[in-house]
């Protein structure tokens, strides 16, 4: 720069009024501080490969959803290189979609990996103050401990009966509703009307209650979260989780916090009223009232109860919720599909059929694991710790202190390892009969190619339950309605928390014995 140059440069300075002085100067400060937080640590692996902060930064603020950011992104490069290096939380994770990295993350043989919840990364956050320590989220001897507690709950067998009623019911409701539409280009919202339903099922095994009055806007943390995350700066924190704790808190996380709040003393206020009266003829083991047993004798905290109570039952209703909303909007898409299926519980077993008889048809189960691996509800987690230097695969050198993450639905989507099919909706991939279908899930679960219900020592205690839940209620109403998109639907990506189509809505047909056949017009 010449003497001239810098006479023109500081005199434009100078002329400048103080307050936009002040302004550009705050700017340079943000900018500088924003670069220096979210620089990539020295002691990062230098052999993963970097998603672009500031594209993903303008990608997430514009709106887009986990699984579009994922698409859009990151899946190229964690594709061909097998993991990425990704801003998430406020910090630079490692995450992984290649099933071999999956498998020995989830082995964890030699324990050097220890699970990091919530409530110890972001402690001052929503989520966590929501869900605290539980048994989702712990590790090691407090795992074993909760598990030991609750295992038997998850364990209880299924009110059959009582399934085919609220699946039954959850067929009228939405025959009820499709009467106030008659165009085509008008369709039922069908989700409040399938989280009532998992609310139902779910209250009756979690606690033998029901939960019938809760409004789905104001007690859905889906519906809760995803209010937040349409808000700029519900995004802006979601990426720098430290602006929730700045001197004053945000508008976003103030009307979340309440509403999340709202949720958490009405439902612990609902189990303790239950357990005041004796549970039911055999359900003394249920999962609530076995919560309810161990505060009493002191064998878990009042803290612990409240998080586990608040994290099982919310985890419990809303990943049966999230995988019947994306089993409908599939079948909705692919009515043949929908027509094969609907003649397998039709002709394949007896009207009063029994869980046996469920668990045996090849289709059925194949279109809730396809389903399941599409939308995966907990899509992607960062909550593993390296506790000591650790190396993921041959040469992946990770520090100790270093998050590694996980994506499921990355892994589940990768044509590397579906086929050119693998972002398809295709059931019969699974096998055409029931024992090729269950051969196939073991097989791709062990190989790390299939995580909804997770892996190896931490499957999901509430894997078999779920799927009893999800086969009664396809059953039904596959046997009552018939389903398809309205004339100009189109499909999105939820964008709260969990991997789930947003807005699904259906024209609904009855399909019942002596009904009349549906047209297409």
């Amino acid at each position: 720069m010449n003497t001239i140059t810098k006479f023109k440069y500081f005199s434009v300075v100078k002329d400048l009024p103080n307050a936009m002085l002040i302004f550009l100067g705050i700017v340079v400060a943000i900018v500088a501080a924003v670069a220096y937080g979210t620089s990539m640590p020295r002691n990062f692996p230098r052999n993963v490969p970097r998603v672009p902060l500031w594209s993903h930064i303008y990608t997430v603020l514009r709106g887009a959803s986990k699984s579009d950011v994922y698409n859009q992104l990151i899946r190229e490069p964690i594709e061909k290189h097998g993991a990425v290096a990704l801003w998430h939380e406020g910090a630079w994770t490692i995450l992984t979609a290649k099933p071999e990295y999956l498998v020995q993350i989830f082995r964890n043989s030699d324990k050097t990996l220890k699970k990091k919840g919530l409530a110890e990364r972001i402690p001052w956050g929503s989520g966590a103050k929501l869900f605290g320590i539980n048994l989702i989220d712990s590790d090691d001897e407090q795992y074993a401990t909760f598990r030991k507690l609750l295992k038997e709950g998850f364990c209880l067998p299924a009110p059959l009966q009582s399934f085919r009623e609220s699946a039954e019911r959850l067929a009228n409701e939405l025959l009820e509703a499709q009467k106030d539409f008659s165009k085509q280009s008008e369709g039922v919202l069908i989700g409040p009307f399938v989280w009532r339903w998992a609310l139902s099922v779910w209250g009756e095994y979690f606690l033998d209650a029901q939960f019938g009055d809760m409004d789905y806007r104001t007690f859905n943390i889906q519906q809760i979260l995803g209010v937040q995350n349409s808000k700029f700066t519900g995004r802006l924190k979601g990426l720098f989780p430290f602006l929730d704790r700045l001197p004053f808190k945000l508008a976003v996380t103030k009307h979340t916090d309440k509403l999340l709040h709202q949720v958490q003393l009405r439902l612990l206020r609902l189990a303790d009223d239950r357990c005041k009266s004796p549970p039911p003829p055999g359900g003394e083991n249920k999962i609530g009232f076995s919560l309810h047993r161990a505060r009493e004798q002191n064998l878990m905290s009042n803290y612990h109860f409240e998080c586990n109570h608040k994290q099982l039952f919310i985890a419990g209703h809303e990943n049966v919720e999230t995988t019947l909303n994306s089993a409908m909007e599939e079948l909705g898409a692919n009515p043949h599909i929908q027509n094969l299926l609907r003649e397998e519980v039709t002709n394949d077993i007896p009207w009063n059929y029994s869980f046996k008889d469920l668990d045996n048809l090849p289709l059925l189960n194949a279109v809730i694991y396809e389903a399941l691996r599409l939308y995966p509800p907990l899509g992607h987690m960062s909550n593993r710790i390296a506790t000591v230097p650790y190396v993921l695969g041959e040469d992946i050198a990770v520090p100790a202190g270093m998050m590694l993450g996980w994506h499921s639905y990355g892994v589940q989507t990768d044509t590397n390892v579906w086929g050119e099919s693998a972002r398809k909706f295709d059931p019969f991939r699974w096998g055409k009969d029931s024992a090729s279908v269950k051969q196939m899930l073991r097989q791709r679960q062990a190989r790390g190619q299939y995580l909804p219900f997770g892996i190896y020592g931490r499957k999901c205690l509430g894997l078999n339950i779920a799927m009893q839940m999800l086969q009664c209620a396809l059953c039904e109403l596959v046997r009552n309605i018939e389903w398809r998109h309205p004339t100009g639907y189109k499909f999105s990506y939820g964008r709260a928390a969990l991997v789930m189509p947003d807005n699904i809505t259906m024209n609904i047909t009855e399909r019942r014995m002596g009904a009349k056949e549906p047209t297409n017009e």
